[in-house]
C-alpha cells in the first residue's frame, strides 16, 4: 500500500483489487475490522495514511491544497448503479474522456476529509449493494463493487 500511496501523492493512479470465491477473504483484506486497528485491512490503513500525507504536505509546502472526492458504484448484471444516491438514480453509462479516460459522468462524487468520512460513505453504499444467498454465504453480494477516492492536489506559488 505504500507505493500506492507515494504514487498517489506524485499524480499517478493506484488500484487496490480484491477478487476470489466467495468466502475467501476479500472483505477481511480489503476493509478487516476497522475498530480494531491491529486488524484494519488495507483500504482503511491506506485511507489513514493519505489523509495523514496530505495534512503533512499542508504543514510543510506553502499554497498546497488537496480536495478528496469520494465514490461508490455497483455493476450488477452489466449495469452501472450509484451506491452514493439517496434514491435511485438509475442506470449510469461508462463514457471514455479524451484526455482523462473512462469516466462514469453523473455519478456522485462527495468530499471526505478523513478515514471516518469516507468509511461513513462506504458503510451507507453497502447497504444498497444487490445481495443474494449463495451455497456458501447466505448474504452474498451478487455484485461488483468500486470505491473511488480521487486526490485533487494543487500547490499555488507567490507571484
Amino acid at each position: 500500500g505504500l507505493h500506492l500511496l507515494d504514487n498517489a501523492m506524485n499524480a499517478y493512479n493506484g488500484c487496490i483489487f480484491a477478487y476470489g470465491q466467495t468466502g475467501s477473504g476479500k472483505s477481511h483484506s480489503i476493509m478487516g475490522d476497522v475498530h480494531n486497528e491491529a486488524e484494519q485491512g488495507i483500504l482503511p490503513r491506506a485511507c489513514t495514511r493519505l489523509f495523514s500525507r496530505i495534512q503533512e504536505a499542508r504543514r510543510e509546502e506553502s499554497g498546497f491544497e488537496a480536495t478528496v472526492l469520494a465514490s461508490y458504484l455497483e455493476i450488477y448484471n452489466e449495469k452501472i448503479y450509484d451506491l452514493l444516491t439517496g434514491g435511485d438514480a438509475g442506470e449510469l453509462q461508462v463514457r471514455n474522456h479524451p484526455d482523462l479516460g473512462p469516466i462514469v459522468p453523473h455519478l456522485t462524487e462527495c468530499p471526505v476529509e478523513s478515514f471516518e468520512e469516507a468509511h461513513e460513505l462506504l458503510d451507507f453504499g453497502a447497504k444498497r449493494r444487490a445481495v443474494g444467498a449463495t451455497q456458501m454465504n447466505a448474504t452474498s453480494s451478487r455484485s461488483h463493487a468500486v470505491f473511488t477516492l480521487q486526490v485533487r492536489m494543487v500547490t499555488s506559488r507567490p507571484g
